[in-house]
């Protein structure tokens, strides 16, 4: 990616977190993640603690990209969030902003109905929303990009099996269709 896919723009990373009831969307079809998540995304299942926190790091050029191929290409550095680096701008605000997006998002393309979405909106703050995009990584700071690396370090490569089975419940295992009518022993005296 630092190689290849980043040109040498201002890149910022935001992390997304959304309400419980709406991750399992984000993997079932990548018409959601792209819709909900754009960019390059890293799904992220654990934070700092032990217990589950899922959750995703976006990079995304930190600013817009306007023109066409025939008369050429300009990108427009953000302007309006160099307040996030001093955390001037309020997080909640952008959090109820993101909030609003993605529920409108989701009823449009009717994977929520309006009623729980309007009921989300309600919650308290911003009811499981969470938004940071605190990280700047300028263009010409490669070694910066390099945070690629760990990120996708974390996320398995392409067709590799998260999940590995081993004895009688694996795959192939000799057993395993028998395995469904197994009946615990007693231990001998």
């Amino acid at each position: 990616l630092t190689d290849e896919v980043f040109p040498h723009l201002p890149v910022r990373q935001w992390v997304l977190v959304v309400p419980k009831r709406l991750r399992p969307f984000r993997h079932q079809t990548p018409e959601v993640a792209s819709g909900v998540l754009g960019a390059i995304s890293f799904p992220q299942r654990f934070g700092s603690s032990p217990k589950p926190h899922d959750h995703d790091h976006l990079l995304a050029l930190d600013g817009v990209v306007s023109g066409d191929a025939e008369r050429g290409v300009r990108f427009h550095e953000a302007t309006r969030l160099e307040a996030l680096d001093a955390e001037a701008l309020d997080a909640e605000a952008l959090a109820r902003t993101v909030q609003l997006r993605v529920l409108r998002w989701f009823v449009r393309r009717e994977l929520l109905d309006a009623a729980p979405a309007a009921d989300m909106c309600t919650w308290q703050r911003t009811g499981g929303f969470s938004v940071d995009a605190s990280v700047r990584i300028e263009g010409e700071d490669r070694a910066g990009l390099e945070l690629l690396q760990r990120l996708a370090r974390l996320v398995p490569p392409p067709r590799i099996h998260r999940h590995r089975y081993h004895g009688v419940l694996a795959p192939n295992a000799r057993l395993r269709s028998n395995s469904a009518s197994l009946q615990e022993v007693s231990p001998r005296p």
